[in-house]
């Protein structure tokens, strides 16, 4: 038994799945960028040729380098896009690391809203989310590491606030979790005045990415969209390219009219709701089974009071956007934060609990949590109902094996379906 409990540790089974998505991001990433996607490649790529953009920064170094270097321009964006992204893991592994002996949390990481997003559907791998991710992650590094406060971790945050924010805007929407993620980390039970002293470096990281979204919103739709165009197709990008986001993205503008009617068509309300109750379903418990001392009581009290406020801080994203199942991912993974920091302060009665019950009863918890971890996924965007879970997974690879139409072959060779059809001896 100890050393199934050695072998099975909650710590091994997180890296295990860290691992997981983190190659899954890799191959979808590297499909994605390389068909030169006009929503995901496209977005790393809007740059500042045609003049001030939102969400141009980063593009103006990638093109940069590609322009100076002899560098394909595709290989720095997936070097790039996959970096950020493989950094948020590394320095979210480090914030939770200390937590994971709560089954709860680790019930919460394996979730398809959460940590799996990107393993269930690859099409919200690559996005610039990651930024958000890491620079949050990184954040909170710093604060629990008692970091925060030395000049120089503030400078290079002021810095990277400013230079991610305009590179995607939504970083604005989600600076409220730094104030969330102080408050539940400081442990207290009050709020009043003298306790907002202490968030002066929030205020100055919200304040430099108000003034950035303040630009954007006043000159970012000056810029010459065709120059812009034109700057990727001297790299031997195709005219697709220019198709999507950046025939789209032309300022910080809001949709003429928004789209509820969509909204309404796709089922979104009901779809997304369902999912966010499931999503926060091992919270709920551990908040109800915890012992509620009056310190717990507070906690969870201001937890719930600063989800609210995070949360209605972002609504006009949600207004003017179809793919809410990226944003509430932001959301989710932020969340994963916040309840490792209560666990920090409140231990985890569960394994207790779950040791006291009869054999019958805790292999029927387990059957439960089991079908609760597989029998769904969250959507990106753009669909009618919840996800199938793993059975999507399944249905996704045997369409790719099976599938002899023209889309299998429009991108050129699928070397991976190859080398799983001659494993399969489906040649």
């Amino acid at each position: 038994m100890e050393l199934i409990k050695k072998l099975f540790n909650n710590n091994k089974i997180l890296l295990v799945l860290l691992t997981l998505i983190t190659l899954n991001y890799f191959f979808f990433n590297h499909r994605l960028i390389f068909r030169q996607n006009a929503y995901i490649a496209a977005d790393w790529l809007i740059n500042y040729q045609g003049g001030f953009i939102r969400r141009g920064f980063f593009g103006e170094i990638i093109f940069f380098i590609a322009s100076n270097t002899k560098i394909p321009i595709l290989i720095i964006t997936y070097l790039i896009s996959s970096f950020f992204f493989v950094a948020f893991i590394v320095v979210y592994y480090q914030c939770i690391k200390k937590f994971l002996k709560s089954n709860f949390f680790l019930i919460y990481l394996f979730l398809p809203s959460t940590l799996l997003f990107t393993f269930f559907d690859p099409l919200a791998v690559g996005r610039k989310e990651s930024l958000v991710f890491l620079f949050i992650s990184l954040y909170t590094f710093f604060l629990i590491n008692n970091l925060i406060s030395k000049f120089f971790i503030q400078l290079i945050l002021s810095f990277f606030i400013l230079i991610i924010t305009l590179t995607h805007e939504i970083m604005f929407f989600f600076v409220p979790y730094l104030f969330a993620i102080k408050f539940i980390f400081l442990n207290n039970t009050k709020f009043n005045l003298t306790i907002l002293k202490i968030f002066y470096f929030e205020f100055i990281l919200f304040s430099i990415s108000f003034i950035c979204i303040f630009f954007i919103f006043l000159f970012g739709h000056l810029h010459d969209n065709d120059l812009l165009c034109k700057s990727l197709l001297n790299l031997n990008l195709n005219k697709g390219i220019c198709g999507a986001v950046i025939a789209e993205f032309k300022g910080f503008r809001f949709h003429s009219s928004f789209i509820f009617p969509y909204f309404f068509e796709k089922n979104y309300f009901k779809t997304y709701s369902i999912i966010t109750i499931l999503n926060f379903l091992p919270i709920l418990i551990y908040f109800f089974l915890q012992k509620q001392t009056t310190h717990f009581k507070s906690t969870k009290f201001f937890y719930i009071i600063f989800s609210l406020v995070c949360f209605f801080f972002t609504l006009p994203v949600f207004f003017v956007v179809n793919d809410w199942g990226r944003y509430l991912n932001i959301h989710f993974i932020n969340h994963g934060l916040l309840f490792a920091l209560i666990l920090k302060n409140h231990s985890d009665i569960f394994k207790l609990r779950f040791n006291k019950l009869f054999i019958f009863k805790r292999l029927s918890i387990i059957l439960v949590i089991f079908i609760y971890l597989t029998s769904w996924f969250m959507p990106h965007c753009c669909k009618t109902e919840i996800g199938d879970g793993y059975k999507s997974i399944y249905n996704r690879i045997s369409f790719r094996l099976f599938d002899e139409s023209n889309e299998t072959h429009k991108y050129g060779i699928d070397y991976p379906r190859l080398i799983l059809r001659k494993i399969l001896n489906l040649n």
